[in-house]
């Protein structure tokens, strides 16, 4: 009886392989960017900037290590030059149309997906000019260390 227990333990199932797999490519393609809270960037950033630092470089490092779904600067660039030149709170909105449009075009990376949510989630909590400028600071921090990623740290993956 134990010889047979013995036997078994070493032995798995077919499928038990793929499915671990498959558990560690989910976890790959996913980033919790709860991290990135309203309070955390719009509404007090300089309190805690080394936290949020951390977190946008270790994003944006996740955006860029799969060549084949991934966030180019190109379109990070796009919807930054529209932030930049955002002045009053009530028009942020109009961002949200931008990444709407280039989420749609991109609708089988999951990557961008991602980012498309995060960013939603983060003009809808645009409410006066201290928040609009943390959201520009914010995109601003985004854009610097995905191209720094993207250039130094893209042969690694």
């Amino acid at each position: 009886m134990e010889d047979k227990r013995n036997q078994n333990r070493g032995q798995q199932k077919p499928n038990q392989n793929r499915d671990r797999r498959n558990n560690h490519n989910n976890r790959d393609n996913d980033y919790d960017t709860k991290v990135f809270t309203t309070q955390l960037v719009l509404h007090e950033p300089e309190k805690d900037y080394q936290t949020l630092a951390d977190h946008v470089k270790n994003y944006t490092h996740f955006l860029v290590k799969d060549k084949n779904n991934k966030v180019t600067t190109h379109q990070l660039r796009i919807l930054f030059n529209k932030a930049i030149k955002q002045d009053e709170p009530k028009d942020v909105w109009k961002l949200e149309i931008d990444l709407v449009y280039l989420a749609g075009r991109n609708d089988s990376n999951k990557v961008f997906k991602g980012l498309t949510e995060t960013l939603t989630r983060l003009i809808r909590g645009v409410r006066d000019e201290k928040t609009l400028e943390n959201f520009k600071e914010f995109f601003k921090m985004l854009v610097a260390y995905h191209k720094y990623n993207e250039k130094f740290n893209a042969n690694k993956f």
